[in-house]
């Protein structure tokens, strides 16, 4: 019986020294925690502040952009030359692609043969 007791103090005797040991390394290491969490959450809050100031100025340069296209638009409706290309350009039913001129076919027989288009021979006549 006597064995059984000294087996006991040792393993309270250990088991308190690792108590004072861990509690101390756990709650610094908590701290830390704590610490890396606040100043997530102010990297957070700051992100989302300039995020939200990056929106009102894409906002506002899409403003922008809108009424500055809307005076080019009327000062090219101004301009006799430029405007009157402009507005025929932008005419509904219009493309905006330049037009190809059509390509002749050249004059072929039903041989497949070219023709002349002068419509004479090529002998020369001895007359």
């Amino acid at each position: 019986m006597n064995d059984t007791l000294i087996h006991a103090d040792i393993f309270f005797f250990i088991t308190a020294i690792a108590i004072v040991v861990l509690v101390p390394v756990l709650l610094i290491a908590g701290v830390y925690v704590i610490r890396i969490l606040r100043e997530a959450r102010a990297m957070i809050q700051r992100m989302k502040a300039e995020s939200d100031a990056i929106m009102k100025d894409v906002e506002a340069a899409r403003a922008e952009m809108k009424r500055e296209g809307r005076r080019l638009k009327e000062l090219l409706g101004t301009v006799p030359v430029v405007g009157g290309v402009w507005q025929e350009a932008n005419q509904p039913g219009t493309s905006r692609r330049p037009t190809q001129p059509k390509k002749q076919k050249p004059n072929t027989t039903s041989h497949g043969k070219k023709t002349s288009r002068k419509g004479g021979s090529k002998k020369a006549s001895n007359a």
